[in-house]
């Protein structure tokens, strides 16, 4: 719990220090959005620079097409991946009669879902093999086997995220690069805390 809150804070700090260049790239990131299509690389390019910020350099909008082209064949992969395991989803609780322990454990496995994704991206930029698979089932291990610490930085980014929806709905968007930020912090912390030395040279966007 307390290295959790020991990135949330950083993370806070480098919002505040890069806030334009955040801001900016939540509302490209937001607007590419709204074409669907371009959902998944604009994703990949928001993570891709929130993860030079978080390694400590300055964020330039090159990071950001750099990655969103770089990664754009595997952000389409993972986009299949959680549509597929949204309609598993959704299919699971639509059941008639599903009995409410079915429900529950059906919310609990979406919460680990969403704590997947949240070590998804920055696991991707840091593996030297760039797979999805091995990404998510990492992602996996790292939210079981630390799940305090996870559950702490989620509820930390979805409180930001549900606070800045509450002063302007539209801000809740804009918080996209607050959210990619702490998940690459986290995700570096945690593999430092397991052994690995984290290299800011793996997310290679060139």
């Amino acid at each position: 719990m307390i290295d959790a809150w020991i990135v949330f804070r950083r993370g806070l700090g480098l919002w505040r220090r890069h806030v334009v260049a955040l801001t900016l790239v939540s509302l490209a990131w937001a607007a590419l959005s709204l074409t669907i299509l371009l959902l998944p690389p604009a994703t990949a390019g928001l993570y891709a620079i929130a993860n030079r910020i978080a390694y400590g350099e300055p964020p330039r909008a090159e990071h950001f097409f750099a990655g969103a082209r770089r990664y754009s064949a595997l952000s389409f992969r993972w986009t299949l991946v959680n549509l597929a395991a949204g309609g598993l989803f959704r299919a699971g609780y639509s059941v008639d009669g599903l009995p409410t322990l079915a429900r529950a454990l059906l919310l609990l496995a979406l919460g680990g879902w969403i704590a997947v994704q949240f070590y998804t991206w920055p696991l991707l930029l840091e593996m030297p093999r760039k797979r999805l698979f091995p990404a998510l089932r990492t992602a996996l291990l790292l939210a079981l086997v630390a799940p305090l610490y996870s559950l702490a930085l989620l509820w930390g980014t979805a409180l930001v995220v549900l606070a800045a929806t509450e002063i302007a709905a539209p801000l809740g968007p804009l918080a996209a690069g607050f959210v990619a930020l702490v998940g690459n912090l986290g995700a570096i912390e945690r593999l430092a805390a397991y052994g690995r030395t984290p290299d800011p040279r793996s997310a290679r966007l060139y």
